[in-house]
C-alpha cells in the first residue's frame, strides 16, 4: 500500500497533465511553465502557471473528494494576495486572471476578469500556455461596448423581429447578447421550425466576430444536407458594404475527415466532429480551438456518446432547437439560460408558418406487413428495406384500403 497522501497522489497526476498541455517545470518565474509552492502573502499556492515571465494562473491541487467551492475560495484568496503588475475583477482585487482546481481526475477553472463569466467550469484538461495568453489578450470590455453601440437593428435591420429578438432580446426576454453580458456561457434559443434559425445564427456570428468577443466559430448540424445548407447560408450572408460574410471570414466545412483549421467559421455534422475528436492521434483539436459553438437541433446532440462533442470545447455554447426537452434544459444548466423562446403558435399568429392538420392514414400493409418473394417484412421495415408503390399511391390518394382518421 502506498504511504503517499491522496493529495500527493493527485499532484503526481497533475504534474503529468500540465506537462501534456505544454507546461514545463520551472524554478523561478521566467520563461513559460509551472512553479510549485509559489509564495503569496497568505501562504504558498500549489502551482503558479507562468507565460513568458508573467504569472497568468494559479492551481490548487486537492484530494479526490475535495470541496470545489472551498478550493476555489482558497485559490481566489491567493489571487488577491499575489504580487503582480496586473489587476482584475470589478474591484481590481485580483492580481492573476485565471484560477484552477484539480484533483487528478477533474480540472475546473474560473475566469476572474471583469466582463467574464465568474462561474466555475469543468474542462477536459489544463489549457495550453498559448490558450491562456490568447484569452488574456481578448478585450472583453471593448467587445461588449461594440455590441451595445451597434444594435442589431442597425447592423442587420433586414432580419425578422423574432430573429432580432433572439439576438438582442425584447421586452420580456434577454436574448443571446444580454445573456453573454451577464456572464452566461451556455445559452438556449427556442425558435419554431421555419422561422430562420440559420440566418439568425449567421447574423449573430457576424456580430460576435466583428466585436472581437469571439475569433473562431463552430456550427454543428445533425445531418450532412443541413451542414451544406448552413455553409452556403453563412458564405452568402449579407454582411453589409456590398460584401458577403464568406468574403470577410473564411467559411469551410468538415468533409472527408479533413479539419479546416484556418477557417474562422467551421461547419460540421455532429458525427464528423465526433469522429475527428475520437481519432485524436491523427487530428488534434484542442479544447480552445473555438470561442463559440452553435449547435442546431441541440435536443438531439446531447445524448450518450454524442455529448462529448459539446463538452470537449471550452467556449460559449449556443443551442438552437424548436423542441427543447428536459434533458436539453439540464445540459444548459438552468432555465435562466433559456434566453429566448419563439414557439410554433407565435409563428402561426405572426404569419411566419402555416398551421397544419394531422391525419393518420393506415393500410393493411402498414398494419400487418407483407410477404414478398418468400420473405416476410414487418411494418417497421417499410420504406427502410422495401418500398411498395401501390401502398404509397393509396396513401397519397386516400383511395382503396387507405383509411383517413
Amino acid at each position: 500500500m502506498s504511504d503517499k497522501l491522496p493529495e500527493q497522489q493527485s499532484r503526481e497526476v497533475i504534474d503529468s497533465q500540465l506537462e501534456r498541455a505544454g507546461w514545463k517545470q520551472l524554478s523561478e518565474a521566467s520563461g513559460t511553465g509551472y512553479i510549485e509552492e509559489y509564495p503569496t502573502a497568505s501562504g504558498p499556492v500549489d502551482y503558479a502557471l507562468v507565460v513568458e515571465g508573467e504569472i497568468l494562473a494559479l492551481v490548487e491541487a486537492k484530494k479526490a473528494d475535495y470541496n470545489s467551492s472551498a478550493a476555489f475560495a482558497q485559490a481566489e484568496r491567493y489571487a488577491q494576495d499575489l504580487e503582480t503588475s496586473y489587476s482584475f475583477g470589478h474591484k481590481n482585487q485580483y492580481h492573476v486572471p485565471f484560477v484552477f482546481t484539480a484533483n487528478g481526475n477533474k480540472v475546473e477553472m474560473k475566469d476572474l476578469r471583469e466582463y467574464a463569466s465568474s462561474a466555475k467550469r469543468e474542462l477536459r484538461g489544463f489549457h495550453r500556455p498559448e490558450a491562456l495568453e490568447k484569452m488574456l489578450k481578448k478585450d472583453l470590455e471593448s467587445a461588449f461596448e461594440w455590441l451595445e453601440a451597434n444594435p442589431v437593428e442597425d447592423t442587420h435591420g433586414f432580419l425578422w423581429d423574432n430573429q432580432k429578438g433572439a439576438i438582442a432580446g425584447d421586452d420580456n426576454q434577454k436574448g443571446i447578447e444580454q445573456g453573454l453580458r451577464e456572464g452566461k456561457r451556455k445559452l438556449l434559443v427556442q425558435m419554431a421550425t421555419g422561422t430562420g434559425k440559420t440566418w439568425m445564427a449567421a447574423a449573430e456570428i457576424h456580430r460576435l466576430l466583428k466585436s472581437g468577443l469571439v475569433n473562431r466559430v463552430l456550427f454543428i448540424a445533425d445531418r450532412t444536407n443541413l451542414a451544406k445548407q448552413a455553409e452556403r447560408a453563412f458564405s452568402n450572408f449579407d454582411a453589409g458594404g456590398g460584401l458577403d460574410l464568406g468574403e470577410i471570414y473564411e467559411v469551410d466545412r468538415v468533409k472527408n475527415g479533413e479539419y479546416p483549421d484556418k477557417a474562422e467559421i467551421v461547419v460540421s455534422t455532429l458525427q464528423s466532429m465526433y469522429s475527428l475528436l475520437e481519432n485524436h492521434d491523427e487530428v488534434k483539436i484542442p479544447q480552445d480551438a473555438f470561442d463559440l459553438v452553435i449547435t442546431d437541433e441541440v435536443h438531439r446532440s446531447i445524448y450518450g456518446e454524442w455529448k462529448v462533442v459539446l463538452s470537449h470545447f471550452d467556449s460559449y455554447q449556443i443551442g438552437l432547437t424548436a423542441t427543447p426537452a428536459e434533458h436539453t434544459l439540464s445540459f444548459f444548466g438552468s432555465r435562466s439560460n433559456w434566453v429566448y423562446k419563439y414557439r410554433y403558435w407565435e409563428a402561426v399568429d405572426d404569419g411566419k408558418v402555416v398551421p397544419y392538420e394531422a391525419y393518420r392514414i393506415q393500410t393493411g400493409i402498414t398494419m400487418e406487413g407483407l410477404e414478398y418473394e418468400g420473405e416476410e417484412y414487418r411494418p417497421s421495415q417499410l420504406e427502410r428495406e422495401i418500398t411498395v408503390p401501390d401502398r404509397n399511391g393509396s396513401i397519397e390518394s386516400g383511395d382503396g384500403e387507405a383509411i383517413v382518421r
